[in-house]
């Protein structure tokens, strides 16, 4: 959203849902987000994505974060 919430652009069409998002606050531009599968990341907020890992296991409940430069995913029940 660029308006505070009043209107949304889906930033990831077609490659399913996101769960979790996770903006770097050290990094301008730099946000993760996870899908019931997969992680992605953005360099460019949100403009395009890469992704970085898929099929993670127990994927349910992945949380992405950032430590540093680290891109980090933690996966309920397996870690």
């Amino acid at each position: 959203s660029a308006d505070g919430g009043g209107s949304w652009t889906p930033l990831l069409a077609g490659k399913g849902a996101g769960r979790n998002v996770a903006p770097d606050l050290a990094k301008k531009g730099r946000i993760a987000l996870s899908t019931r599968t997969d992680l992605f990341l953005s360099t460019d907020d949100g403009k395009s994505w890469t992704l970085v890992s898929k099929d993670l296991p127990n994927r349910f409940g992945s949380r992405p974060a950032f430590a540093g430069e680290r891109l980090i995913v933690g996966t309920d029940g397996v870690g």
